[in-house]
């Protein structure tokens, strides 16, 4: 992960928007300096400015992984021609060996959510809001409401 903050910003979901969640998943998750297992273990509880820990430890600077945790492995993503969580992405990657992850957002309709819990997809739709949904070679719109696979 020596691309820098600029390329941290851009890496995660370059690869997952050109088909490369696994490379996406597997630099996230690789050993070493620099990357986020380093930064983990030299600074636990907050982010750095630097990959070494040497500077401000409460800083904004990596913090795009966060992002990319909601569109990348959540897979929600706004549509610019339904503003307002009317209408969304919904395209949820769900690593190997993951056997828990749950992202919700509060949009302006209500809550909005993806859960994976021992190879069950929950996802809840505020109301007013519908998905454009894939997953697992499945694609369909998904109306307000739970939907369970």
């Amino acid at each position: 992960m020596a691309c820098g903050i600029f390329g941290v910003k851009l890496i995660y979901n370059v690869l997952t928007d050109n088909g490369r969640f696994d490379l996406a998943w597997k630099l996230l998750n690789a050993e070493g300096y620099p990357g986020w297992s380093d930064m983990l273990e030299r600074c636990p509880s907050t982010l750095s400015e630097t990959w070494s820990c040497n500077e401000s430890l409460n800083h904004h600077m990596y913090s795009s992984i966060g992002d990319w945790f909601y569109k990348g492995i959540a897979g929600i993503r706004l549509n610019e021609n339904h503003p307002g969580f009317r209408r969304i992405s919904l395209c949820p990657h769900i690593p190997e060996g993951v056997n828990f992850f749950r992202a919700a957002h509060n949009t302006p309709l209500g809550e909005l959510s993806v859960k994976w819990e021992n190879s069950r997809l929950e996802i809840i739709l505020p109301e007013g809001c519908t998905a454009d949904f894939i997953w697992n070679g499945m694609s369909k719109v998904l109306a307000s409401g739970v939907h369970i696979f």
